[in-house]
């Protein structure tokens, strides 16, 4: 279903899996729901493509990881792997962290709305103490930006709240981004997984918009950080979907209650 291309995986979700350059370009362009991913940058995002028209030059750039041990130790060339609708990718220990991290990148068909990527992202040490903590992070341009809280004990958001310039906002679980078009990017995280939700360290995660040179956004959302120990794999979960601009908040809400549905597995 998939190849690598240059050290590019891309994913369709028209075969529900991550396939060849070639099978995506043959497609007619108006058709063309795709994704595109360097394993190599991680730090560099995820890049959509919609009827044809990549995300590559415009500054929009979705999901971009970045483990804060990576700092010291650069991730080295990953082992890259697929099953029929995810890719995998399991940088090994360094030298001086001896930490394992995986991505898990999941296709989400979210019925007849929208297109949705889960990534699931994993840590394991050798170390006796350690505290690996990881970064997601989207940059896109936007005309407004929305928040909801999320809760625990329910797969339900709160009343959403738009997001000032210059207001960050460091408590939410969905973010509904109105992209300029007939797309609205939604962005929701497991409120058990992510410090926007913890008390451990409230402020780690955040929204902020930005009005010039042109209206955006930047969300940064920290995973983990709290003490691992040796041997324990820990595990998070984070959702991007793109969903029609008209009933957007309705879509948004049923992306954020789908992911809380859906349990970790076991193992990968």
């Amino acid at each position: 279903m998939w190849v690598m291309q240059e050290g590019r995986a891309i994913g369709s979700w028209q075969s529900q899996g991550w396939e060849s350059a070639e099978n995506v370009a043959a497609r007619d362009p108006r058709d063309q729901r795709t994704i595109e991913w360097n394993p190599g940058q991680p730090n560099g995002g995820v890049l959509p493509t919609w009827g044809g028209q990549s995300q590559e030059d415009s500054g929009n750039r979705v999901a971009c990881v970045w483990f804060d041990a990576w700092d010291r130790h650069p991730p080295e060339p990953p082992d890259v792997y697929c099953r029929p609708s995810d890719l995998i990718a399991t940088y090994r220990q360094g030298a001086g962290d001896r930490l394992t991290c995986q991505l898990e990148w999941q296709l989400v068909p979210l019925g007849s709305y929208g297109h949705g990527v889960d990534l699931l992202l994993s840590s394991q040490t050798e170390l006796l103490d350690a505290r690996p903590a990881v970064t997601v992070s989207t940059h896109l341009h936007v005309a407004s930006v929305w928040t909801a809280r999320g809760d625990t004990h329910k797969d339900e958001l709160s009343r959403w709240t738009r997001v000032s310039f210059g207001r960050p906002v460091h408590v939410y679980a969905a973010m509904l981004v109105r992209l300029p078009g007939a797309y609205s990017y939604v962005e929701v995280v497991h409120p058990m997984d992510s410090y926007t939700e913890g008390t451990a360290a409230v402020g780690q995660s955040q929204i902020e918009c930005f009005e010039s040179p042109t209206p955006s956004v930047r969300s940064r959302v920290r995973f983990f950080g709290d003490a691992l120990e040796k041997g324990v794999i820990r595990r998070a979960r984070w959702r991007c979907a793109w969903v029609p601009r008209e009933d957007d908040e309705y879509f948004a809400a049923v992306t954020y209650a789908d992911l809380l549905r859906r349990a970790l597995p076991l193992t990968t």
